[in-house]
């Protein structure tokens, strides 16, 4: 069996704000420094456009992975609703599944 290995974006920073485009590479890396930190999503108008022809109740994810020293928080922005506070702690990964809502709208949750 082959392995896939996604096209990894690293951060390497107190926060991290991973563009629609690394979201699609499939794999965020997050060497949180210096504090507590947090993950901010897209807009839901910048996932609208990277992710085009999406319907309402469909989803989308990523696997985002904290591998720095500090617990990170993943937060919305306009259009992206965190649905929980959602921590991830150090050495600790994620997947986070975008839930489209609506027109330039989407419900984010972490298991």
């Amino acid at each position: 069996l082959a392995a896939i290995k996604p096209d990894a974006k690293h951060v390497d920073a107190q926060n991290a704000a991973p563009t629609a485009a690394n979201i699609k590479s499939g794999l965020v890396v997050h060497t949180s420094v210096t504090g507590a930190g947090t993950l901010t999503v897209p807009t839901g108008a910048l996932m609208e456009a990277a992710f085009p022809g999406l319907s309402v109740g469909e989803s989308i994810s990523f696997i985002y992975i904290n591998d720095g020293t500090q617990t990170v928080t993943l937060t919305g922005a306009t259009g992206t609703t965190a649905v929980a506070a959602t921590t991830v702690a150090t050495l600790q990964a994620r997947e986070v599944i975008f839930v489209k809502t609506a027109t330039d709208a989407f419900d984010v949750y972490a298991f």
